[in-house]
Protein backbone atom coordinates (compact mmCIF):
# COMPACT_ATOMS: atom_id res chain seq x y z
CA UNK A 1 0.00 0.00 0.00
CA UNK A 2 1.70 3.18 -1.17
CA UNK A 3 1.56 6.39 0.84
CA UNK A 4 -0.57 4.98 3.64
CA UNK A 5 -1.25 7.52 6.35
CA UNK A 6 -2.91 6.31 9.51
CA UNK A 7 -3.20 9.84 10.88
CA UNK A 8 -3.37 8.57 14.45
CA UNK A 9 -6.20 6.14 13.74
CA UNK A 10 -6.63 3.40 16.32
CA UNK A 11 -6.57 -0.32 15.63
CA UNK A 12 -6.68 -3.40 17.84
CA UNK A 13 -4.95 -6.66 18.57
CA UNK A 14 -6.86 -9.34 16.68
CA UNK A 15 -7.15 -12.09 19.32
CA UNK A 16 -10.38 -11.79 21.27
CA UNK A 17 -11.97 -13.94 24.00
CA UNK A 18 -15.41 -13.81 22.35
CA UNK A 19 -17.57 -16.69 21.18
CA UNK A 20 -20.15 -14.68 19.22
CA UNK A 21 -18.65 -13.65 15.87
CA UNK A 22 -21.11 -10.84 15.15
CA UNK A 23 -20.64 -9.37 18.62
CA UNK A 24 -16.83 -9.46 18.28
CA UNK A 25 -16.96 -7.82 14.85
CA UNK A 26 -19.38 -5.20 16.13
CA UNK A 27 -17.01 -4.37 19.00
CA UNK A 28 -14.09 -4.04 16.56
CA UNK A 29 -16.00 -1.82 14.14
CA UNK A 30 -17.20 0.38 17.00
CA UNK A 31 -13.77 0.71 18.65
CA UNK A 32 -11.64 1.11 15.51
CA UNK A 33 -13.82 2.15 12.55
CA UNK A 34 -10.93 3.59 10.49
CA UNK A 35 -8.59 0.58 10.79
CA UNK A 36 -10.67 -2.36 12.03
CA UNK A 37 -8.78 -5.53 12.89
CA UNK A 38 -9.91 -8.96 11.78
CA UNK A 39 -10.87 -10.67 15.06
CA UNK A 40 -9.48 -14.11 15.74
CA UNK A 41 -11.67 -15.86 18.28
CA UNK A 42 -9.33 -18.15 20.17
CA UNK A 43 -12.19 -20.03 21.86
CA UNK A 44 -12.35 -21.83 18.50
CA UNK A 45 -9.25 -24.06 18.14
CA UNK A 46 -9.26 -23.54 14.35
CA UNK A 47 -8.79 -19.78 14.85
CA UNK A 48 -5.77 -19.97 17.10
CA UNK A 49 -2.51 -18.37 16.01
CA UNK A 50 -0.82 -21.25 14.20
CA UNK A 51 -3.86 -23.32 13.27
CA UNK A 52 -4.99 -20.81 10.64
CA UNK A 53 -1.74 -21.07 8.70
CA UNK A 54 -0.92 -24.76 8.58
CA UNK A 55 -3.84 -26.11 6.57
CA UNK A 56 -2.56 -28.05 3.60
CA UNK A 57 0.87 -28.60 5.14
CA UNK A 58 2.33 -31.96 4.07
CA UNK A 59 2.25 -34.54 6.87
CA UNK A 60 0.01 -32.52 9.18
CA UNK A 61 -1.93 -34.70 11.63
CA UNK A 62 -4.00 -34.11 14.74
CA UNK A 63 -3.86 -36.73 17.47
CA UNK A 64 -5.27 -36.34 20.98
CA UNK A 65 -5.86 -32.63 20.36
CA UNK A 66 -2.24 -32.03 19.34
CA UNK A 67 -1.17 -30.97 15.84
CA UNK A 68 2.19 -32.06 14.51
CA UNK A 69 3.82 -33.19 11.29
CA UNK A 70 4.35 -36.87 10.56
CA UNK A 71 7.22 -36.99 8.08
CA UNK A 72 8.16 -40.62 8.67
CA UNK A 73 5.48 -42.27 6.52
CA UNK A 74 5.42 -43.21 2.83
CA UNK A 75 2.39 -40.92 2.38
CA UNK A 76 4.50 -37.91 3.37
CA UNK A 77 6.60 -38.00 0.19
CA UNK A 78 3.43 -38.10 -1.93
CA UNK A 79 1.95 -35.18 0.03
CA UNK A 80 5.14 -33.16 -0.54
CA UNK A 81 4.94 -33.90 -4.28
CA UNK A 82 1.29 -32.77 -4.44
CA UNK A 83 2.20 -29.63 -2.47
CA UNK A 84 4.94 -28.63 -4.93
CA UNK A 85 2.72 -29.42 -7.94
CA UNK A 86 0.05 -27.07 -6.57
CA UNK A 87 2.62 -24.42 -5.72
CA UNK A 88 4.19 -24.49 -9.19
CA UNK A 89 0.74 -24.42 -10.82
CA UNK A 90 0.12 -21.03 -9.19
CA UNK A 91 2.83 -19.40 -11.30
CA UNK A 92 2.83 -15.61 -11.06
CA UNK A 93 -0.94 -15.25 -10.78
CA UNK A 94 -2.29 -13.36 -7.79
CA UNK A 95 -3.40 -15.84 -5.18
CA UNK A 96 -7.05 -16.00 -4.25
CA UNK A 97 -7.92 -16.85 -0.66
CA UNK A 98 -9.61 -20.04 -1.85
CA UNK A 99 -6.67 -21.40 -3.90
CA UNK A 100 -6.58 -25.21 -3.56
CA UNK A 101 -4.11 -26.24 -0.88
CA UNK A 102 -3.26 -22.68 0.11
CA UNK A 103 -6.54 -21.09 1.12
CA UNK A 104 -8.18 -20.97 4.48
CA UNK A 105 -10.78 -23.61 5.20
CA UNK A 106 -14.31 -23.02 6.45
CA UNK A 107 -13.44 -23.44 10.12
CA UNK A 108 -10.23 -21.42 10.12
CA UNK A 109 -11.75 -18.58 8.11
CA UNK A 110 -15.23 -18.42 9.66
CA UNK A 111 -14.69 -15.14 11.52
CA UNK A 112 -12.46 -13.73 8.76
CA UNK A 113 -15.16 -14.18 6.13
CA UNK A 114 -17.80 -12.77 8.46
CA UNK A 115 -15.53 -9.77 9.13
CA UNK A 116 -15.09 -9.11 5.39
CA UNK A 117 -18.83 -9.28 4.78
CA UNK A 118 -19.50 -6.87 7.65
CA UNK A 119 -16.85 -4.42 6.48
CA UNK A 120 -18.01 -4.61 2.87
CA UNK A 121 -21.55 -3.68 3.86
CA UNK A 122 -20.68 -1.05 6.47
CA UNK A 123 -20.59 2.70 6.10
CA UNK A 124 -17.23 3.27 7.78
CA UNK A 125 -14.46 5.87 7.39
CA UNK A 126 -11.98 3.11 6.43
CA UNK A 127 -8.30 3.87 5.98
CA UNK A 128 -7.21 0.21 6.00
CA UNK A 129 -8.04 -3.22 7.33
CA UNK A 130 -5.71 -4.91 9.79
CA UNK A 131 -4.95 -8.60 9.83
CA UNK A 132 -2.33 -10.63 11.60
CA UNK A 133 -0.44 -13.69 10.50
CA UNK A 134 2.12 -15.94 12.08
CA UNK A 135 5.59 -15.63 10.56
CA UNK A 136 7.71 -18.47 9.18
CA UNK A 137 10.11 -18.50 12.15
CA UNK A 138 7.25 -18.89 14.62
CA UNK A 139 5.76 -21.71 12.56
CA UNK A 140 9.09 -23.47 12.06
CA UNK A 141 10.07 -23.22 15.71
CA UNK A 142 6.61 -23.87 17.16
CA UNK A 143 5.38 -26.78 15.05
CA UNK A 144 6.98 -30.15 15.77
CA UNK A 145 7.40 -33.46 13.97
CA UNK A 146 6.42 -36.93 15.24
CA UNK A 147 9.59 -37.05 17.39
CA UNK A 148 8.93 -33.68 19.05
CA UNK A 149 11.63 -31.94 17.01
CA UNK A 150 10.90 -28.40 15.77
CA UNK A 151 10.45 -28.17 12.00
CA UNK A 152 13.16 -25.53 11.86
CA UNK A 153 15.63 -28.45 12.02
CA UNK A 154 14.14 -30.16 8.95
CA UNK A 155 15.55 -28.69 5.72
CA UNK A 156 12.48 -29.74 3.74
CA UNK A 157 10.27 -27.47 5.83
CA UNK A 158 12.67 -24.53 5.54
CA UNK A 159 11.55 -24.48 1.89
CA UNK A 160 7.96 -25.64 2.32
CA UNK A 161 6.78 -23.25 5.08
CA UNK A 162 7.47 -19.97 3.23
CA UNK A 163 5.77 -21.41 0.13
CA UNK A 164 2.87 -22.84 2.14
CA UNK A 165 1.96 -19.39 3.38
CA UNK A 166 1.36 -17.43 0.16
CA UNK A 167 -1.90 -16.07 1.55
CA UNK A 168 0.34 -13.74 3.53
CA UNK A 169 1.74 -12.15 0.39
CA UNK A 170 0.66 -8.63 -0.41
CA UNK A 171 -0.64 -9.71 -3.84
CA UNK A 172 -3.47 -11.82 -2.50
CA UNK A 173 -6.98 -11.02 -3.54
CA UNK A 174 -9.99 -11.20 -1.30
CA UNK A 175 -13.45 -12.07 -2.62
CA UNK A 176 -15.59 -8.98 -3.13
CA UNK A 177 -12.80 -6.74 -1.94
CA UNK A 178 -11.41 -3.52 -3.32
CA UNK A 179 -8.76 -3.45 -6.03
CA UNK A 180 -5.35 -1.86 -5.67
CA UNK A 181 -6.58 1.34 -7.28
CA UNK A 182 -9.50 1.84 -4.92
CA UNK A 183 -9.78 2.80 -1.29
CA UNK A 184 -9.61 1.20 1.25
CA UNK A 185 -6.80 -1.24 0.71
CA UNK A 186 -5.88 -4.21 2.81
CA UNK A 187 -2.25 -4.61 3.73
CA UNK A 188 -0.74 -7.67 5.32
CA UNK A 189 2.74 -7.46 6.81
CA UNK A 190 4.73 -10.36 8.19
Amino acid sequence: MKNFQGLGSATLIGSMPQRDRQRAIGLVLQAAPEIPAWPQLTVYPAERMMAQYIEGLPGLVTEEGRQFVRSDTPEFDQQVLVFYERYLALGDRPLHIEAPGFGMGEETSATFRCFLENVKGADLPLRALKGQIVGPFTLLSGLKDQDGRALIYDERFLDIIPKQRPRAHLRRTLPGHHTEASRPQSHVAD
